[in-house]
This record gives C-alpha cells, structure tokens and sequence, in this order.
C-alpha cells in the first residue's frame, strides 16, 4: 500500500437511489471526490443503509412530495405542480421559497443552487 495526502478537497453526488416499496426507505448515493481548482475526480465512494441523518431523510421526503405533486399535474390534470403554483399567484415569490433546494444551503447560510 501507499501512503500520502490527498490531492482532493471536495466531493460531489453523482447518483442516488431511492426505494419507497420498502419497509424502511431505502436511499443510496454514489459520490466522487474531487480536486475543486482541477475539477479532477480522485475517487468515488457509496452511501447506503443507516448512514442518513433524520434531516436527509426529512429532505427525501419533501423531494418525494414535490416529485408527486408535479406528476399529478401531469397525469393527473389539476393535481398542480410547484411551479404552476407559483405562476398563479402572484406575490408567491415575496413569501420565503419553501423547496427542498431553498432548505440546502451553505455553512454561510447562501442558498444552494
């Protein structure tokens, strides 16, 4: 084996896995670590099983309703999706976004993307 210092500082989400059939909800990922300033990958690494904090899974959750509620508006007519939501009102930008990706933000509290 060798040994030394990483030469990555970051790692990114590639995939992930979700399974509602089953008793427990099954979530795995496939993440790569990665050189930021090269954009290089060094690696990848899996996450499965029991390793998701509650807030992940609470996250998983509002993704699955959000996922429902723009495929009921699809085949469902008038099931309404998040965005249509939004276009029909008109002040419905001023309130605070409530998505799941307005609630992943940064440790200096700026939005995530």
């Amino acid at each position: 084996m060798i040994t030394g210092s990483p030469v990555f500082d970051g790692m990114v989400v590639f995939t992930i896995a979700v399974d509602f059939t089953k008793p427990n909800v099954s979530l795995s990922a496939r993440a790569a670590f990665v050189n930021t300033a090269t954009g290089q990958t060094h690696g990848w690494t899996d996450g499965d099983g029991g390793m998701w904090s509650a807030g992940t899974m609470r996250k998983l959750a509002d993704l699955r309703s959000a996922l429902e509620s723009d495929l009921g508006a699809k085949h469902l007519g008038g099931g309404g999706s998040m965005e249509q939501d939004r276009k029909a009102s008109p002040d419905a930008f001023s309130s605070p976004p409530d998505g799941i990706g307005e609630r992943l933000e940064a440790a200096d509290k700026t939005p995530s993307v």
